[in-house]
């Protein structure tokens, strides 16, 4: 994406209660999933679906835990090494939360649930094709931001590379409610109806 449109992105998690990602997303990317603005006004809590504990005590989410929240969603079901990581997690001020797991997914419903709980009622998705096609086949998505850049890319690096869709007859259905440029890029506004 363009400079244009990671500054709106900015933009737009300073106005999320919560911003969400995967494991897989942490790993990859070593993202630090904060506002970065000149005036920032307010950083959003960060979450981490991480059913096992994988996360890396010296990824720069655990490093910047000073600058903005960090919780955890793991399974319930943690070995001896995670629960001692969980431990470590803890002093380095990494807030946990366990919920039920399907071999390594997290219940969605569950996640958003203990948000909802502790006052977070807005979810932003910053995540790979894996939790995205997740949250639209799990029918949790209400809004839809995408981002297209100049360029083509497709197979497992699509924007929702697991949603297992083989037929248009069974595409979800959008609500397009915009689409303007945003420097070079394009950014689809739209509503999945489910």
């Amino acid at each position: 994406s363009s400079p244009a449109s990671r500054a709106l992105t900015h933009r737009m998690r300073q106005q999320t209660d919560v911003m969400l990602v995967g494991i897989s997303t942490v790993l990859q990317d070593d993202p630090e999933l904060t506002v970065r603005l000149p005036k920032t006004r307010r950083q959003p809590l960060r979450a981490v679906l991480d059913s096992h504990l994988d996360i890396p005590l010296d990824c720069k989410l655990v490093r910047s835990i000073n600058i903005a929240p960090l919780l955890l969603f793991h399974s319930k079901a943690l070995g001896p090494a995670a629960k001692a990581k969980a431990k470590k997690l803890q002093q380095l001020g990494v807030e946990l939360a366990a919920v039920a797991a399907d071999q390594d997914m997290l219940d969605l419903r569950q996640v958003l649930q203990v948000l909802h709980h502790k006052g977070h009622y807005s979810v932003m998705l910053e995540s790979g094709g894996s939790l995205a096609s997740a949250f639209v086949r799990s029918r949790l998505a209400d809004k839809l931001i995408l981002f297209y850049g100049p360029k083509l890319l497709g197979g497992a690096r699509s924007a929702f590379s697991d949603l297992e869709v083989s037929s248009i007859r069974e595409a979800v259905q959008l609500d397009i409610t915009s689409a303007r440029r945003i420097g070079p890029d394009l950014m689809v506004t739209a509503y999945p109806i489910y």
